[in-house]
């Protein structure tokens, strides 16, 4: 199998590709995607338009469902179109989570800083069960140690900053956790919300969903795990997920139609439904189910993929009361 390796040229890779039978009808504008992107990252929204493996043909690795030629009528921008799309689709994206994010600062925040300022730093604020779970990827210590650990390396990189010196200097190099929640990566975040009691996850999953907060803690996963992905602009369009939402409980009713939809969960419209539901729970004056909504519409309609059988959106989605209020 070819790659396109960073040796070759832009002339090379753009034969390659017409050799493998992609049409390249504009050959500046490709060269410029090839120079700018690169070719193995453009290769991921080209993958969709190879020939299937044929009959008989053992694949290569256990993800290996298509050919290196490229379907008849295949055209470099046809990938170009889908490579726009994805980056649209990414950044409204990370526009929903910097609503949630925010929210949930200050929710955990509020909640946690009731019980005790520097609650993030004292197991007796937070649940010790959950605290004390064993880490997956350092043997012999606990979940909770290893978050702290790293927390506190990252307000060590963050003290340049005049608001966290002044609380360092004045609280001897404790941040209360109203403050502490505001240095927190997404993903510090949402561990500290896991080490939380079950009441005090409560409040803020009520504050912020309606849903348990065990519901919503794993809800917070599988966001932060797409946060990442759109931060790192890996492609996301018709990425099957690698952690999934749960079932959808019955007081999340704008949600339900997930449970009815075959490995729903998995897809990036499961994401955006959620993320839909938390923004309009939010700041529902951003109407970003509408922005998505308009955002699908702009999906190229002449490629041989679409959102109804690459994205997981079901059919007749737009009528559902998540999307037309």
């Amino acid at each position: 199998m070819q790659y396109g390796k960073p040796h070759l040229t832009l002339d090379e890779q753009m034969a390659q590709l017409a050799a493998r039978g992609l049409r390249i009808d504009d050959s500046p504008s490709a060269r410029r995607v090839l120079e700018t992107v690169g070719y193995y990252r453009f290769s991921a929204y080209a993958y969709p338009f190879r020939q299937p493996l044929a009959v008989g043909v053992v694949p290569e690795t256990s993800v290996q469902f298509r050919a290196d030629t490229f379907v008849e009528g295949a055209a470099f921008g046809w990938a170009q179109q889908l490579w726009g799309f994805d980056r649209a689709l990414r950044l409204l994206i990370l526009d929903a989570v910097e609503t949630v994010e925010i929210a949930l600062r200050a929710k955990v925040s509020f909640h946690l800083g009731h019980r005790d300022a520097f609650g993030h730093l004292s197991r007796a604020s937070l649940d010790p069960a959950k605290c004390d779970r064993p880490d997956a990827e350092h043997p012999g210590s606990s979940s909770y140690d290893v978050w702290r650990d790293r927390f506190v390396q990252h307000q060590e990189r963050a003290v340049s900053e005049d608001f966290i010196r002044h609380y360092v200097e004045k609280y001897d190099a404790r941040l209360p956790v109203w403050v502490a929640t505001e240095v927190m990566e997404l993903g510090q975040l949402v561990r500290l919300f896991g080490f939380m009691t079950d009441g005090d996850q409560s409040l803020v999953s009520k504050d912020m969903a309606g849903v348990s907060g065990a519901v919503f803690a794993r809800w917070l996963k599988v966001i932060n795990y797409v946060r990442n992905l759109c931060a790192h602009h890996a492609r996301l369009w018709n990425r099957r997920l690698t952690y999934k939402l749960g079932r959808i409980p019955e007081n999340a009713p704008g949600l339900l139609h997930l449970n009815a939809i075959p490995n729903s969960r998995e897809r990036i419209y499961a994401v955006c439904a959620v993320v839909c539901f938390l923004t309009d729970a939010i700041r529902a004056e951003d109407a970003w189910g509408r922005r998505l909504a308009a955002l699908i519409d702009r999906f190229p309609g002449s490629l041989p993929v679409a959102p109804e059988t690459d994205m997981g959106f079901p059919d007749g989605w737009r009528p559902l009361p998540l999307w037309s209020r």
